[in-house]
């Protein structure tokens, strides 16, 4: 639950605090004893931490008087974590790993065509944790010192596929967060038996 009042600084016996919200959700009902947080989000929003429980819940900006929950996390068992304080805001990462870069021939033809035309051998590239990355630039040669950039792929969801060019022996990708943008990674080299 949470709850903001208005005071009177010094208190004032003729003008007792004056409830402003009340947030519950009654479907989920979270109590704790110690600790927990309340923020109002730049959405209008609100925003509490359930301290001694291992909960997080935001509320719609309509829920003065009542429960409107829009979003609701657990992140432990009941009484088993905890957290002083919650936090919503958008994330930003680039991992110190490089992005996974995987080589596979296919059996019958998917109609892809990113990169290269007629050629049974496709890429698979993903990065888990990079927030910003939007697509990768991916380069191709017979060795690792003659590689040329053969084409640019979007990022399409957790695991971005193109075709690698027939007879193909070295294959690596760089990750950017505009194509043909600012480089933030770079694959192992792969080499394709």
């Amino acid at each position: 639950m949470g709850v903001a009042l208005s005071l009177t600084d010094p208190p004032n016996p003729s003008r007792p605090p004056t409830l402003l919200t009340n947030l519950s959700d009654p479907v989920n009902p979270v109590a704790s004893f110690a600790e927990g947080s309340y923020d109002i989000l730049s959405n209008g929003n609100y925003f509490l931490g359930y301290g001694f429980q291992p909960h997080m819940k935001e509320f719609g900006s309509n829920s003065s008087s009542g429960a409107d929950v829009r979003w609701s996390a657990q992140f432990g068992f009941k009484n088993a974590a905890q957290s002083y304080r919650a936090y919503k805001s958008d994330w930003h990462a680039t991992p110190s790993s490089p992005p996974d870069l995987v080589a596979q021939t296919i059996q019958s033809d998917d109609e892809l065509t990113s990169c290269a035309d007629g050629s049974h051998l496709r890429g698979f590239v993903s990065w888990n944790g990079a927030t910003d990355v939007e697509g990768y630039v991916v380069y191709t040669g017979q060795t690792e010192n003659n590689l040329e950039q053969i084409g640019t792929v979007q990022k399409q969801g957790f695991e971005t596929k193109f075709v690698i060019p027939a007879g193909t022996k070295v294959v690596r990708v760089e990750a950017v967060q505009k194509c043909e943008g600012a480089c933030v990674g770079w694959s192992e080299i792969m080499y394709i038996q």
